[in-house]
C-alpha cells in the first residue's frame, strides 16, 4: 500500500523562514544604532559634566581667594595674573599662563610652590581676557593702580576645550570683593 501525502501539513515553508530572518535582520540593525547612538550621548553628557565640575571647582577656589582680598599689589597689563594681598596679610598670585591656571603663595616665608587650579585652557583663552576689573558701576574698568576701594567687580573667564565635540566651552564668575567698602547689595530701582 502506499503511503499518500498527508492533506494538511504543519510547518514553515522556507521563503516564510527567510522572510522573518530578513526582518529580525533589520529590527537588530536599527535597534543596534540606537544603542549606539544612547552609547555615544552617555559619554558625551559625562564628559561635559566632568568639565564643567572642573571649572566650577577651579572658579570657586578663585573666588574664595579674591572676595577677601584687601588690596591688588599687581595686575598685568594683559590681565592674565593677580597679585593680591588677603585680610590675614598672606599674598597670593592666581596666574594663567600656557594652558593652565595656577594659584601660588608668595608672603609671608614659606612661600608655596604653584599649584594648578585647571588645565586644558584653550590657548590664549579663545580671545577673552581671563580677569577683568570694574568699578562701581559694572562697565567702567578698574586699573591698577587706582585706590582699592573703587574696585568693586572681578569677571574670571575661563575657556576650557571640549574635545569629543571640538568646541570651546566658556565658564564665567563676578567676584565682588568684601573689603573695598562698597556695598554689593543689589540695588533697587524704583
Amino acid at each position: 500500500m502506499k503511503q499518500g501525502r498527508m492533506k494538511n501539513e504543519k510547518g514553515f515553508s522556507l521563503i516564510e523562514i527567510i522572510v522573518v530572518l530578513v526582518i529580525l535582520a533589520i529590527m537588530a540593525a536599527g535597534l543596534g544604532n540606537v544603542v549606539v547612538f544612547a552609547v555615544q550621548n552617555f559619554i558625551f553628557a559625562r564628559e561635559a559634566n566632568q568639565l564643567s565640575q572642573k571649572a566650577q571647582l577651579a572658579l570657586a577656589r578663585m573666588k574664595s581667594e579674591l572676595v577677601d582680598l584687601t588690596s591688588v599689589n599687581s595686575a598685568n597689563t594683559d590681565n592674565s595674573s593677580i597679585q593680591y594681598t588677603l585680610s590675614t596679610g598672606e599674598t597670593y598670585r592666581i596666574q594663567f599662563s600656557g594652558n593652565q591656571i595656577t594659584l601660588e603663595k608668595i608672603n609671608p616665608p614659606p612661600a608655596i610652590a604653584s599649584q594648578t587650579l585647571i588645565n586644558g585652557v584653550v590657548t590664549n583663552n579663545d580671545g577673552n581676557n581671563f580677569l577683568t576689573y570694574y568699578q562701581t558701576d559694572g562697565t567702567t574698568e578698574w586699573l591698577p593702580g587706582n585706590p582699592i576701594n573703587q574696585l568693586a567687580q572681578i569677571r574670571v573667564v575661563i575657556v576650557l576645550s571640549f574635545q569629543p565635540d571640538n568646541q570651546n566651552l566658556t565658564f564665567q564668575t563676578t567676584i565682588n570683593p568684601r573689603k573695598n567698602t562698597i556695598p554689593n547689595a543689589p540695588s533697587l530701582n524704583p
